[in-house]
């Protein structure tokens, strides 16, 4: 279905139904456009705008030798998963740091619907700030603090796959891939997570060697071998 020259793709969603689309920002016409994009490297939508030169980050501007992470797999941190049963990964995983985490300025970022959620199952008294996907782009309100908490990750569908990639080629009547989404949504995973840990304070310089202060990462995720990707 094509709207002024744009394609809408239709996808049942279980007993609902919906239109995905997707369009560029940039015009044809946009010459000299310059987009400073701290996760160009991992990003996937570039490869596929014909336009787009990615430059290299000059070596040694950042460092994040002095940033720990920590990862626990095996979990369902899907938005769908965790709306079903919020209390069986926020609850854990809260329970677990709080004796790590003590006295430490924390962020929990996880899905939109599930902030109701988390003072409730929260017995750790660690009372951290919270934060959503999407809600935490671009804000610099937690840039001192020390650590940020990942419960549930932000996997885009693959209908926003589908739209994307069509916009990036300006194929819309070609259907992209299985495998082409599947790594464009990867991808954009990663990137949408490296964003949001940067909220904390890992986002300053504080040296004319690239580093940052000392800060603590920690992610549950999904299955291992999707994890490691």
């Amino acid at each position: 279905l094509a709207v002024h020259g744009q394609a809408l793709y239709f996808t049942p969603k279980g007993a609902w139904e919906q239109i995905t689309s997707g369009s560029l920002v940039l015009s044809p016409w946009t010459k000299g456009a310059v987009i400073l994009d701290a996760t160009g490297s991992v990003n996937g939508l570039y490869e596929h705008y014909s336009r787009a030169k990615v430059l290299p980050c000059p070596p040694g501007a950042r460092r994040y030798d002095k940033v720990t992470i920590h990862v626990s797999t095996g979990h369902a941190p899907g938005k769908a998963s965790m709306c079903d049963n919020p209390g069986k990964l926020l609850g854990p995983s809260l329970d677990s740091l709080s004796k790590e985490l003590d006295g430490r300025r924390a962020l929990l970022i996880t899905h939109k619907k599930l902030l109701p959620s988390v003072k409730q199952h929260d017995q750790s008294g660690l009372a951290p700030a919270l934060t959503s996907w999407g809600a935490e782009r671009g804000s610099n309100e937690w840039q001192d603090f020390d650590v940020v908490v990942v419960t549930g990750t932000p996997r885009r569908p693959s209908e926003w796959g589908t739209a994307a990639l069509s916009a990036m080629s300006g194929h819309w009547k070609k259907t992209p891939t299985a495998e082409a989404k599947a790594d464009l949504i990867t991808r954009q995973t990663a990137t949408d997570l490296i964003q949001g840990l940067n909220r904390i304070r890992c986002r300053k310089v504080v040296d004319d060697h690239g580093n940052c202060d000392p800060c603590d990462v920690y992610l549950a995720l999904g299955a291992p071998k999707q994890a490691r990707k």
